[in-house]
C-alpha cells in the first residue's frame, strides 16, 4: 500500500484554517507553479512531469480539502495513517536537508555547493521560494 499523502505538510497548510483559506492558499500554490512552468524550458522533460505530478496533487488537495465532508473524511484517514505510520515525510525532509546544507555553503560563500543544494531541494518539490533566492 502506498503512503498516504499529508496534503498539510506538503502544501504548508495548517489543519486549524477553513475550507476557503485553504483553497485560498492551494490556489495561491497554483498560480506560483503556473508561474514556475511558464519560465521552465520546452526540453526539460523531467521538470515538466514533476510540475505535472505537483499540479494534480494541488487539485487534488483542492477538491478534497475544500469542501467538509471530503475534508473530515480525509482527517480521519490522514490520522489513522499516521497512527500506523503510513504517512511518509521522507521527502519533506529531504527538502529541509538540502535547503540547510544550501544556506550553510551560501553563509561560507560556497555559491557553487549552495546553488547544487538549492537545485537539490528544488527537485524535491520544495514548498519555498528559498531555493531561487539562494
Amino acid at each position: 500500500m502506498a503512503a498516504f499523502i499529508d496534503y498539510y505538510e506538503m502544501f504548508e497548510l495548517d489543519r486549524s484554517m477553513t475550507e476557503k483559506e485553504l483553497k485560498g492558499k492551494l490556489k495561491k500554490w497554483s498560480a506560483d507553479l503556473t508561474n514556475k512552468e511558464g519560465t521552465t524550458p520546452v526540453d526539460d522533460v523531467v521538470t515538466r512531469q514533476e510540475q505535472r505530478e505537483l499540479r494534480k496533487h494541488i487539485m487534488d488537495a483542492i477538491r478534497i480539502l475544500g469542501k467538509t465532508d471530503s475534508r473530515k473524511k480525509y482527517d480521519a484517514q490522514l490520522d489513522e495513517a499516521v497512527q500506523t505510520g503510513n504517512v511518509n515525510h521522507a521527502k519533506v525532509q529531504k527538502v529541509k536537508d538540502a535547503l540547510e546544507r544550501a544556506r550553510r555553503f551560501f553563509e561560507h560563500q560556497k555559491y557553487e555547493q549552495a546553488m547544487a543544494a538549492a537545485k537539490e531541494a528544488l527537485e524535491h518539490h520544495a514548498n519555498t521560494d528559498e531555493p531561487y533566492e539562494i
